[in-house]
């Protein structure tokens, strides 16, 4: 959660789901998921992108909008990255990336 100016909630990243355990899969490591990243951005201008500072990779999960039934979870990295643009603008990125290598 990111609070702004008087209070107000900026930013905030987190669902509650009631799920049940199910079967273990094996996870790719974070290094297989820093390779895999490129083909997961989902950006309109990643062309004009000039580097990349990654600043977090952690193991979770990746689901659809909290509005849409899901009958499993599947394991995700999600990769927080500060992008650097041609003009020379900053973006702060979340990538998720499955972690499965199925």
């Amino acid at each position: 959660m990111e609070i702004g100016d008087n209070g107000e909630i900026v930013v905030f990243h987190g669902y509650w789901r009631n799920v049940k355990t199910g079967i273990s899969v094996p996870v790719i490591l974070p290094e297989q998921a820093l390779e895999n990243m490129g083909q997961h951005i989902g950006i309109r201008n990643i062309a004009k992108i000039q580097g990349l500072v990654i600043n977090r990779v952690e193991l979770g999960y990746d689901t659809p909008p909290p509005m849409m039934q899901v009958d499993e979870l599947s394991p995700a990295y999600e990769i927080e990255v500060l992008a650097t643009f041609e003009d020379g603008s900053e973006e702060e990125l979340w990538i998720y990336v499955p972690a499965t290598s199925t």
